[in-house]
Parts: C-alpha cells; structure tokens; sequence
C-alpha cells in the first residue's frame, strides 16, 4: 500500500523506500535492504504528499527527516517529473 494515497497495489509496481539502521533513508529499488520500509507509487503527486503530510517520517518512525535524507528525497521527485508529466 502506498503510504501517501493509500491505494493497495503489488508491491511490484511500488519504490520501496528504508531506514537503514543509522536513521539513514534511501531508496531501496532491488528491495533487499534491512530496515524498516516504506512504499510509495512511482506518481510524483504522491512522493510529493508524503512529504510535505510527513508521512515518510510516521512510517518510517522518524522523528524528523534530516536534511540531506529530504534532499534526496527531493531530487528522486525532480527524476520523476522528468519522466511523468
């Protein structure tokens, strides 16, 4: 389930997102890392509303998102605008 829009899908066709064991976030594409995950739709509007609703943070059970991992974040939004219009 997407974490922003809340639609069930396969988690096939959804970007696993982790928190890696030193409250790193990174996107997990082969989704093999440890840590706790979470999934989004590869939909820009819905990247856009998990953070700006601070639900990558509830979900991944972070106080805050820090600054470079919110940058990133940012950035992997302006890849898929690029690719989705």
């Amino acid at each position: 389930m997407c974490i922003a829009c809340r639609v069930v899908q396969a988690q096939s066709s959804l970007l696993r997102l982790t928190k890696l064991p030193g409250g790193e976030v990174r996107l997990d594409p082969e989704r093999k890392l440890g840590g706790r995950g979470a999934y989004l739709c590869p939909k820009v509007a819905c990247w856009e509303a998990a953070l700006k609703r601070r639900r990558v943070e509830h979900a991944l059970r972070l106080a805050t998102l820090g600054p470079e991992d919110d940058l990133r974040l940012r950035q992997l939004i302006l890849e898929l605008t690029g690719n989705q219009n």
